[in-house]
């Protein structure tokens, strides 16, 4: 089974953002995931945050850039979250 890791907005925000504190780390952990051929794991919800964090005008073509990039990538699983996994995480 290939291993797996979640990847949050604030990754994927400090991955595109080369002003962001964290994007020199950011790209560190993912150079070093995509060496060890791990899975990247999103949510739908995740999905949706990236694009209210990018909804501005000038950041809107990063949003579909990115958004399209992780719909499109192979080694990128999104999670469709529905509501019998969202009650099974919260509860």
């Amino acid at each position: 089974m290939k291993r797996k890791v979640f990847v949050d907005t604030s990754a994927w925000l400090a991955l595109v953002n080369k002003s962001d504190a964290a994007h020199q780390k950011a790209k560190k952990v993912r150079d070093a995931l995509l060496k060890d051929h791990i899975q990247f794991v999103v949510t739908n919800y995740v999905m949706v945050e990236i694009a209210n964090a990018l909804c501005r005008i000038p950041h809107r073509e990063t949003a579909v850039k990115l958004i399209n990039f992780i719909e499109m990538t192979e080694n990128i699983q999104i999670v469709e979250i529905d509501k019998a996994i969202y009650k099974e995480a919260y509860f």
